[in-house]
């Protein structure tokens, strides 16, 4: 094998997704037992200077972190994502035989740096059919006549001339990390970036964030002289939030239901939409709303009997026990607010993770 005292992938490593195009290390022993029954051709191909999870093979890296140990990867590219139900698989490209095979998550890193994927890409390149180039091309190199005592004083100039060189591809791959870092600050790219936006979703968030807590927050706070203001408040939020979810249901594309039983039932493409669980659980939130965006009694109380007022007298005073369950089950509806935030939350997960699927 190319590589001895590998370890195995850690099934307790966080899941990670990746998308296509990726530059990727993967468990080079994984891979080689995959393709076991492969031809001599192949097996030549295979690197023989794996790296560790920074991209660099033994005795390279600027610091100890990057110089150690396990040497157990290989370069390769994701080319395709599949979607199951609870997992997702790969298919990579391999950076030394070129072949495509399938991939786990769990058996893959992403690359840290610039310089550990170019470490990682000339470390894939070594394999013994590569050892076998150089050493023909050194026999047709090597005089046919002995050398002298000039080949001698030579030498020192030569292993200065090699350092030199080596030292120079260095320094240019540190210009090169350099110069991708000034021109992230200069057009506050990803770190260095700094901006202020409000948009729709923005303010759809919000209402979902408000809508959870105004009417608690009126009683609790707030005087009685603000009841009518926040009573306006409430009112607006509540038609943003009909209105949306209206529009939620309106852009699901055709055949929405036979898609959710399809193939791609869970792929991005499907989840980003609305499904019947939320549409349902949302809609019962905001009809239990209604009472508190109502006028109230001239007692004070509530429209209907499902009111933050009325139910928190209920669930203190009483003075039944029936008065007493019904108040304490609309606290537990309150509950079903957070529904709105969660999908919100999905989708700008599924959006910053999956843009290109």
């Amino acid at each position: 094998a190319a590589v001895t005292g590998a370890t195995s992938p850690n099934n307790t490593r966080n899941y990670r997704r990746f998308a296509v195009n990726d530059r990727v290390l993967v468990f080079l022993n994984i891979l080689n037992h995959m393709q076991s029954t492969a031809d001599e051709e192949f097996r030549e191909k295979v690197t023989n200077n794996p790296v560790n999870k920074y991209g660099f093979p033994p005795g390279k890296g600027t610091n100890p972190e990057e110089q150690k140990g396990p040497f157990v990867y290989v370069l390769a590219t994701v080319i395709m994502a599949h979607y199951e139900e609870d997992a997702i698989y790969y298919t990579i490209k391999r950076a030394d035989t070129g072949s495509e095979q399938r991939a786990n998550s769990d058996w893959m890193e992403p690359l840290k740096n610039h310089r550990g994927e170019a470490a990682a890409h000339a470390a894939a390149k070594q394999s013994i059919a590569e050892e076998r180039k150089r050493e023909l091309l050194q026999l047709n190199d090597e005089p046919t006549q002995k050398q002298g005592w000039c080949s001698c004083l030579a030498y020192p100039f030569r292993v200065v001339k090699k350092s030199l060189l080596r030292y120079r591809k260095s320094l240019g791959l540190w210009s090169e990390v350099y110069k991708l870092e000034v021109q992230r600050v200069l057009y506050g790219d990803q770190p260095y970036g700094f901006r202020v936006k409000f948009t729709g979703i923005n303010f759809l968030v919000w209402c979902n964030f408000l809508f959870m807590f105004i009417d608690q927050l009126t009683i609790a706070f707030f005087p009685p002289s603000f009841d009518d203001a926040l009573r306006v408040i409430s009112l607006v939020i509540w038609f943003v939030l009909v209105i949306e979810l209206f529009g939620e249901v309106f852009i699901r594309p055709n055949g929405y239901n036979a898609l959710t039983v399809s193939d791609k039932a869970f792929a991005p493409s499907t989840a980003r939409f609305i499904n019947t669980f939320h549409l349902v659980m949302e809609s019962f939130a905001l009809l239990l709303f209604l009472p508190h965006v109502l006028p109230k009694t001239k007692d004070g109380d509530d429209f209907f009997l499902f009111g933050v007022t009325t139910s928190s007298r209920a669930a203190v005073l009483g003075p039944t026990r029936a008065d007493v369950i019904v108040g304490r089950f609309w606290f537990l509806t309150v509950r079903l607010r957070i529904f709105g935030l969660v999908r919100h939350w999905k989708k700008t997960w599924l959006n910053e993770n999956f843009a290109a699927d």
